[in-house]
């Protein structure tokens, strides 16, 4: 057994700095390898359920009252006015993007009621003449 009562001054500042060490490494090691494994299985899940999609149309304001809990309040419409997806973003691009023709680049996702929707994640206006 160790005597701690013999370890003062310079010798108890190199134990602790040696202790401080090799507790870093080993937690800097588990955190990379606990890392590594959550991506690897993120990576699997992320194939199957979030691939990136894209519409083109209009974003248009609709009535937030409809999805209330989900909080949606934009719609992608064409030209015509058909109804062609939600749209939902973490940010105020949709605001910016009203009334554009755009394409809207996202991840679908449902509503509490089942319904799809596209989180975007990307919109790039068009320009008319295009």
């Amino acid at each position: 057994m160790v005597n701690l009562s013999e370890y003062s001054g310079k010798h108890l500042t190199r134990l602790l700095l040696a202790i401080f060490a090799v507790f870093l490494i080993v937690g800097l090691s588990v955190g990379y390898l606990v890392n590594q494994i959550g991506d690897e299985n993120d990576g699997e899940q992320s194939t199957q359920k979030d691939t990136q999609e894209n519409y083109e149309g209009i974003v248009s304001h609709t009535n937030p009252a409809f999805y209330p809990q989900d909080n949606i309040s934009f719609v992608l419409t064409s030209s015509s006015g058909k109804e062609i997806i939600l749209l939902k973003a973490t940010d105020q691009k949709l605001e910016v993007a009203e009334g554009h023709f755009v394409t809207v680049y996202g991840k679908k996702r449902k509503t509490t009621d089942d319904k799809l929707y596209l989180l975007v994640e990307k919109i790039v206006i068009k320009n008319v003449s295009d």
